[in-house]
C-alpha cells in the first residue's frame, strides 16, 4: 500500500505539475497526469536514469483537502 503525500499547494513542497492539476481534483477522484518536464522537474532534481526533457507521468487519488483559513 503506498503511504498518503500531505502538503499545502502552493508552498513548493512537489512539483508544480503535480500541485497544479491536484487543486483542479474533488475528493476520491483518480487521475492519470503526464506533465512536461519543465512543471515535473522545474525546483526538483531530475534523476541520472530520466532523460533530459522526458515527461513524467503521475497517477493521483485525491483523498480529502482542508481549504486555508
Amino acid at each position: 500500500m503506498v503511504k498518503p503525500l500531505e502538503f499545502r499547494s502552493g508552498e513548493g513542497l512537489v512539483p508544480e505539475g503535480f500541485d497544479m492539476c491536484s487543486r483542479l481534483m474533488l475528493p476520491g477522484e483518480r487521475a492519470l497526469v503526464t506533465c512536461p518536464s519543465d512543471y515535473a522537474y522545474d525546483k526538483f532534481p531530475r534523476p541520472a536514469n530520466v532523460p533530459l526533457g522526458a515527461n513524467l507521468q503521475w497517477e493521483i487519488e485525491l483523498l480529502d483537502y482542508e481549504k486555508q483559513k
